[in-house]
């Protein structure tokens, strides 16, 4: 397994940290996982600007910000967490960001990584990588976020039975 590893890290430029070896027990898995995940690290993002019209996100921190809340929970002590992917720029903390679903701005504080059970404060969190952050006011799942004066609107979140419907579904 650690040869294997080494030779895909090696020919596929992916860093260590994000391949699970477990992946390697099966040999028809493995190249659709690390094919998927190549795919999403480089890919583009459908989104649309403010008239309604279809453009492409790429991941770099040269672009501009914006990032999609995906989870959200209630703590009992800290409160209401939302859990963001950066799809392009970067994230820093102490920020103001625009929500382009409510239009409002929301100043982020401290912002954090997640390993595990434990949340650890970062500076900054690049394109491509998970975050969380505390005590949003207006913002929700599926809410797109961006540098202010720019407007990027990623794909939601589709939740079945919220006004949703689904053809293949419903007779």
């Amino acid at each position: 397994q650690q040869n294997v590893f080494r030779e895909i890290q090696y020919h596929r430029e992916l860093p260590a940290r994000s391949v699970n070896t477990s992946v390697f027990t099966d040999r028809f898995i493995a190249p659709r996982v690390l094919d998927s995940y190549r795919d999403i690290k480089e890919g583009e993002y459908d989104a649309f600007d403010e008239a309604g019209n279809e453009i492409k996100v790429t991941c770099g921190e040269s672009e501009p910000l914006s990032a999609f809340i995906f989870k959200t929970v209630a703590d009992p002590f800290v409160g209401k967490m939302s859990y963001f992917k950066v799809v392009s720029g970067k994230i820093t903390s102490d920020m103001t960001l625009h929500n382009v679903n409510t239009d409002t701005q929301e100043k982020l504080g401290h912002i954090y990584i997640v390993k595990g059970k434990k949340n650890i404060e970062v500076k900054e969190i690049s394109c491509g990588d998970i975050g969380l952050v505390a005590k949003l006011n207006n913002t929700k799942t599926g809410d797109t976020l961006c540098a202010p004066g720019t407007f990027v609107k990623l794909d939601g979140i589709e939740f079945l039975g919220q006004g949703t419907i689904y053809p293949d579904i419903v007779e």
